[in-house]
């Protein structure tokens, strides 16, 4: 390092970050080295100056670009991308995945608003531009969702949230906050919408009485034809479990039936019931798992074939 150091004495003040010495221990050390100048002493040029222990501050620093890059994976997994707005300089500083969110490439210069504005669909801009006005002169946070357009069309669906730093004053100084594209995450619940109103709709329309219940057998939901069969209000057998509409005498064969359910996943028989009012009556049951913890039942009643 002796031509290093001579150089940062010749240049006073120049410093190397990186430089290793040999400690007398034997181990490598990284160090700083600070030149003060060059003397003369009986003829003879003497560099001096410092050097300076940054093991420490290198592992700060590295566990900060550790720290930083697992925040970007973490994003990029997630679709988050966070960003801040400087209220005093009006400028504001995006993550590399707000960049990716809005079609633009991490790297480049932070869009201003009216640049921004070309990415938010037009419905929805005004409602954003007053959640961020609102922010500022109110100091009112906001949770928002809105539509990103991109370039070649695509429509994203995506959610915002922010907050508000203030000064000493109360003053707004600064917005922090997160945008998340949850294009994937609306399709999904709109497709399990669509699901559970096919269900709903065979459900209610279904000729047959449909149960579901969990595993201690209590009735977790039940369709129109399911009360007209045993007399009891959706309202009564939602309070009820299995056993309370079986006969005491026929109770281990519909015990039997709900084991064979929950151990092969499907099971079918007949069985006496019985309904809120009138006699005893007879039924067939079909039922199979849904999941763990939910079974479902079809049931059809067949006194009236057995007579």
């Amino acid at each position: 390092y002796q031509k290093e150091f001579a150089h940062a004495a010749k240049t006073r003040g120049a410093r190397f970050t990186e430089l290793e010495v040999l400690h007398r221990s034997g181990r490598r050390i990284p160090v700083e080295i600070s030149a003060g100048g060059t003397i003369e002493v009986h003829g003879r040029s003497l560099h001096f100056g410092t050097f300076r222990d940054i093991t420490e501050r290198l592992a700060a620093e590295r566990a900060v670009r550790e720290s930083e890059a697992s925040l970007r994976r973490a994003q990029a997994l997630a679709h988050i991308g966070s960003w801040e707005y400087d209220v005093a300089a009006d400028r504001s500083f995006w993550s590399d995945e707000m960049f990716r969110i809005f079609g633009w490439e991490p790297g480049r210069e932070e869009p201003g608003w009216q640049e921004h504005q070309q990415r938010i669909h037009p419905d929805d801009w005004a409602l954003l531009d007053g959640a961020v006005a609102g922010a500022i002169s109110e100091g009112r946070g906001y949770d928002h969702e809105f539509r990103i357009v991109l370039p070649d069309g695509e429509e994203r669906r995506a959610r915002t949230v922010a907050e508000v730093e203030r000064d000493g004053a109360g003053k707004v100084v600064r917005l922090l906050g997160t945008v998340q594209d949850v294009t994937e995450l609306k399709r999904v619940q709109e497709a399990l919408q669509e699901s559970e109103a096919r269900y709903r709709s065979y459900l209610e329309h279904a000729p047959l009485g449909v149960f579901v219940v969990d595993r201690q057998g209590r009735y977790l939901d039940v369709n129109p034809m399911a009360c007209e069969v045993t007399g009891y209000r959706r309202e009564e057998l939602l309070g009820m479990h299995i056993p309370d509409l079986i006969p005491e005498e026929n109770q281990g064969e519909a015990a039997e039936h709900f084991r064979r359910v929950m151990e092969t996943g499907r099971a079918s028989g007949e069985n006496r019931f019985q309904p809120k009012e009138g006699p005893v009556r007879d039924w067939v049951v079909e039922a199979v798992t849904l999941s763990e913890d939910r079974f479902l039942g079809f049931v059809l009643d067949i006194t009236e074939r057995r007579e």
